[in-house]
């Protein structure tokens, strides 16, 4: 029938590292098979074996929040005067509105660029730590 297969690994992907063993074996019409692997290169790992998602956060947050910087950062004065669906001219708010509505508006802008600014210095500090890491024999 068909053939059985067992995998026996000890964290195959660190075979190079631990010095760890990976074995699959495979029972077939009553004889038995066993393959070992060994370690290959690794095509590219990040430092420390650090996880994608762990590493680019800090790139997403920066963008992301770049991004919101730009969309509450517009000029009102590009737009010309409103109209309603009926092609009539909507009338223009009252100065004390728009003075508080640009006030709210600019406090917004504000605390997104104090959020990016922050984003990006957390990014650069762990860029310097993984450095550093790097720097020192036990690498932690």
């Amino acid at each position: 029938g068909i053939p059985r297969v067992i995998t026996i690994f000890s964290a195959p992907n660190y075979c190079d590292v631990y010095n760890n063993k990976a074995a699959c074996l495979k029972f077939d019409n009553n004889v038995l098979n066993i393959k070992q692997f060994i370690d290959s290169p690794h095509p590219y790992y990040l430092p420390n074996f650090m996880d994608v998602f762990q590493w680019s956060l800090p790139f997403v947050a920066e963008k992301v929040t770049d991004m919101l910087a730009n969309v509450l950062d517009f000029d009102d004065s590009d737009l010309g005067p409103e109209e309603s669906a009926d092609g009539k001219e909507v009338p223009a708010p009252e100065p004390t509105v728009i003075a508080k509505r640009g006030g709210l508006l600019k406090k917004k802008v504000l605390a997104v660029t104090k959020l990016l600014r922050m984003y990006r210095v957390l990014r650069e500090h762990n860029e310097a730590i993984v450095q550093l890491k790097q720097l020192t024999p036990s690498h932690k």
